[in-house]
């Protein structure tokens, strides 16, 4: 067993990363990501556009050789969106497609940055320096949830569909939303607000898993998800975000129906 971050010789002095990837493959698929990227980039990205993964193979064979290196949970995506991303015949919304080969691509740049003996880079090194003397990084305030009972949920009832159609949907727009890079002025949501979300996302998303629901985190969700898709319609920004999270909205409004 390789310890985190330790490196292997495989013959004639060839190298892999903690997830037994040669450093020519982890080359190989980076460059691979970027040219289905650009191809994706093409296309008129819009909240009802599904791309067939079978648009991009080059990126599914990526995905299947990742699996085949057990990376799939470093890459922090639900297996529901895995497997889709993995089937050719699968369509999948663009802009989620998007955000998950970006995060992708992500994982294998840091993994490369192995090769170089640290990580993160030199350059993101100094920015993490200065950002507490200039920069100083923004906390979100706490999110305030009024926590009303625990409701425990029959395995094969209505609610329980519901919970699994929504914590799909949830896993996207949590993907879409910590894979947004663009500057805040362009974005649906400030800074703060994004992470608040994203928190909010991850806490709903651990609760669902479990046999109860609590009503009072489920209505602070859907309020949260009902703003993000009003100012994405307001700012003309991230309209497939505010779109997912207004679907999501309406699903927790059916959720809380049936509690």
């Amino acid at each position: 067993m390789i310890e985190d971050g330790e490196m292997m010789s495989r013959g004639e002095g060839k190298y892999v990363s903690r997830f037994y990837i040669p450093l020519e493959e982890l080359h190989s698929m980076i460059d691979t990501l970027d040219q289905e990227l650009k191809r994706l980039a093409q296309l008129d990205s819009k909240f009802t556009d599904f791309t067939a993964m079978a648009y991009v193979p080059d990126a599914v064979s990526v995905l299947h050789n990742l699996r085949m290196h057990d990376a799939f949970p470093a890459l922090g995506m639900s297996s529901s969106l895995l497997t889709q991303l993995l089937n050719f015949n699968a369509k999948i919304r663009t802009a989620t497609l998007v955000a998950a080969l970006e995060r992708t691509r992500t994982f294998l740049r840091s993994q490369e940055s192995e090769y170089r003996g640290f990580s993160p880079t030199t350059d993101e090194q100094d920015l993490s320096n200065t950002e507490g003397e200039d920069n100083p990084a923004i906390t979100p305030a706490p999110v305030a949830v009024w926590t009303e009972q625990w409701i425990y949920v029959q395995p094969r009832s209505r609610a329980k569909q519901i919970i699994v159609e929504l914590s799909d949907l949830l896993e996207e727009v949590l993907l879409l939303a910590s894979q947004s890079n663009l500057p805040e002025e362009y974005a649906a949501l400030s800074k703060i607000d994004r992470q608040q979300l994203i928190a909010l996302l991850e806490t709903a998303l651990s609760v669902l898993k479990s046999p109860m629901v609590e009503p009072g985190l489920l209505k602070k969700l859907r309020k949260v998800a009902l703003d993000v898709g009003q100012s994405a319609a307001t700012k003309q920004a991230e309209l497939v975000l505010g779109g997912l999270s207004t679907a999501a909205a309406a699903l927790i409004a059916k959720l809380l129906g049936l509690l």
